[in-house]
């Protein structure tokens, strides 16, 4: 059942982006996937099981602002549309929308709820993957696969890393705003660094200001990460600015699956994935769960055996997710079969369980 092969994993050149939680693919992303855990906990309380739903389809529309330094209106707001299948979503819609709005100034803190329009379009799903999904043992509701690799390189954790110091830093500052893209470029003899980062328009008084700033931000990641980035390139057609955070606010979009992988990255050298977890069912999507099972399987081999590897999970559908249709890992060098087949047994012998670490967020799929 499991294919092996020996060849090189690690990639010798790098592309390696992360867009971070105000970006709007992110956003649209990280509100697909708190609709299914949301859905996910309501049923299980009120069924004792997890009804058949994937809100995995969603659209987020630009809006349109006018900014300057030390002023900013909405012209038009954002519109976010959220669509997919969910059993009784009629019991559920208003309560979900709020809590939406809840996880949404969780991640944006300067938006307002007049300036972001939740639109839910979620119906009932076909009889036929109803009867998939809701079994006592999960079946594959789709024939899809999962990717996985491990280790990450040391310019992928530098990316994530940078990312993740900018927004954590936009929640302390509040002139910095939470959309941003980092981008790394590895030719394995130079790393060079481009990041967007947003701008909160009312907390800026000039451009000597926003230029301080962006000065103080290269030279603390220089001195953080070893590297020298590049911001906002495009300063010479104006500033960046924004009112709520996020570029959606002035005509960017944003679409679940566009963004990072479930691992928080986009790596275009490495083997991915292009399925969307967000939204998805966490009891037998396997577009879901066998993306965070190859993971956990990479993880676990490199930490056993010291084997950089890729991990591949092909499923079936109407077969049990713990019985993928075919297995394929990628060594770095030669290893003990015996060892990766347990390694492998054991995460998908508890495929049926992973639901509950993916509700207590012990597990993420946008991170």
């Amino acid at each position: 059942m499991i294919s092996i092969e020996y060849k090189k994993v690690l990639p010798e050149i790098e592309v390696i982006e992360r867009k971070e939680f105000g970006h709007p693919d992110t956003i649209s992303d990280y509100l697909a996937e708190e609709a299914s855990i949301f859905l996910s906990k309501q049923y299980l309380k009120d069924y004792g099981y997890i009804l058949h739903h994937n809100v995995d389809k969603a659209l987020l529309v630009g809006g349109e602002t006018e900014v300057d330094f030390g002023t900013g209106k909405m012209l038009k707001p954002i519109k976010f549309y959220l669509a997919g299948r969910a059993q009784k979503i009629e019991d559920y819609q208003d309560e979900l929308i709020e809590y939406l709005y809840e996880k949404l100034f969780e991640i944006l803190p300067h938006i307002k709820r007049e300036q972001f329009q939740i639109l839910l379009d979620i119906r009932k799903g076909s009889e036929a993957l109803i009867g998939t999904v809701e079994q006592k043992v999960p079946l594959a509701n789709d024939t899809s696969f999962g990717v996985g690799f491990y280790p990450w390189t040391e310019a992928e954790n530098t990316t994530y890393q940078i990312a993740r110091f900018l927004y954590e830093n936009s929640l302390k500052d509040n002139r910095f705003g939470q959309d941003i893209k980092v981008m790394m470029f590895n030719d394995g003899i130079k790393k060079e660094v481009t990041i967007a980062q947003a701008f909160i328009s009312l907390n800026i008084n000039s451009w000597e200001e926003y230029q301080e700033l962006k000065d103080r931000t290269i030279q603390e990641i220089t001195d953080r990460f070893g590297v020298v980035p590049k911001i906002n390139t495009a300063d010479n057609s104006g500033p960046y600015l924004t009112l709520t955070g996020t570029s959606a606010e002035a005509g960017d979009d944003g679409q679940v699956g566009r963004g990072n992988r479930i691992n928080g990255l986009i790596t275009p050298m490495r083997k991915m994935t292009l399925e969307a977890a967000a939204g998805k069912n966490p009891w037998s999507h396997v577009g879901k769960t066998y993306q965070l099972l190859s993971q956990l399987i990479a993880k676990d081999i490199f930490n056993e055996l010291g084997i950089a590897n890729e991990v591949v999970l092909v499923s079936k559908i109407g077969q049990p997710v713990t019985n993928p249709k075919a297995i394929y890992i990628a060594l770095e060098k030669e290893a003990d079969k015996g060892k990766i087949e347990e390694i492998v047994k054991k995460h998908l012998e508890s495929a049926p369980k992973l639901y509950e670490r993916l509700l207590t967020r012990e597990f993420k799929v946008v991170v």
